[in-house]
């Protein structure tokens, strides 16, 4: 499913260069941006993220450098209560 949404990117990048010279507001562009975000993140998160850079794109925004973030900030991990009660033990043990 990632790779036909970044192919759909591409295909709007190829279609878009030859019908506007309109430069974006960002480095990098909100389609490469996008793609990125697709290529290292899940699809909702991507998606999450290249909205809310598109939803930036206008006027009352200056031009400025946007990369796309290295990690998730809000990145919850989610164990089984195994896992836990094994972490709570060993966090016990260092106390």
């Amino acid at each position: 499913m990632k790779e036909w949404i970044i192919k759909q990117i591409e295909n709007y990048q190829q279609d878009k260069s030859l019908h506007t010279t309109k430069k974006c507001r960002f480095i990098p562009s909100c389609s490469e941006y996008a793609k990125e975000c697709y290529k290292r993140f899940s699809i909702p998160y991507a998606s999450f993220l290249s909205l809310k850079r598109i939803l930036k794109c206008n006027p009352l925004h200056s031009m400025k450098y946007d990369p796309v973030p290295e990690k998730r900030k809000d990145k919850a991990k989610f164990v089984s209560l195994e896992e836990s009660l094994v972490a709570l033990r060993e966090k016990s043990k260092l106390k």
